[in-house]
């Protein structure tokens, strides 16, 4: 009898052992789900059709490149310069003028043109360091005598009836 519980005991605690409270041999013989699949997501280009008017374009062009400029001077007179925010700056004051440039008509734009050249030359100077430190005060002289060129002559109250139709 004592061999038999013995043997009892064994083949219970054996059983035990291979079966266990952690799943461990359930889990070698379930089969994993696996992951889902992952659809692709297809882009598909869509026209979207202008926002804005020709004039709110224009108005919001003028708007952005009188912050810039002036932030641009204001960067200029700094004593701690941020060189990389001021070219930054410089560069978008360019693209913003240029972008009011492209709206207007023929006549107009050959009329804003040489204030861009000179606009462009200058902002070309804030690239040297060395040139700013020393004609600072001349720099940012021509740099308001063309923002208030621009601001005089195409404000966006004069320029309403000269922008280029919407296309």
């Amino acid at each position: 009898m004592m061999k038999k519980t013995l043997y009892l005991a064994l083949i219970a605690l054996c059983v035990f052992q291979l079966t266990g409270c952690s799943g461990v041999l359930r889990k070698k013989f379930v089969r994993d789900k696996g992951e889902p699949k992952k659809e692709t997501p297809v882009f598909k280009p869509e026209v979207y059709e202008n926002e804005f008017t020709t004039r709110q374009r224009y108005a919001n062009h003028f708007a952005f490149w009188k912050g810039a400029a002036a932030e641009l001077i204001d960067l200029i007179y700094s004593d701690n310069r941020n060189d990389k925010r001021m070219r930054f700056f410089a560069s978008y004051t360019l693209e913003e003028a240029n972008q009011m440039h492209k709206l207007l008509v023929d006549e107009k734009q050959k009329e804003m043109e040489p204030l861009i050249r000179d606009l462009a030359a200058l902002l070309e100077k804030t690239n040297d360091d060395t040139y700013i430190s020393t004609h600072k005060n001349t720099l940012v002289r021509d740099l308001k005598h063309i923002k208030k060129q621009i601001e005089k002559n195409f404000s966006y109250n004069k320029m309403q009836n000269y922008l280029r139709q919407m296309q």
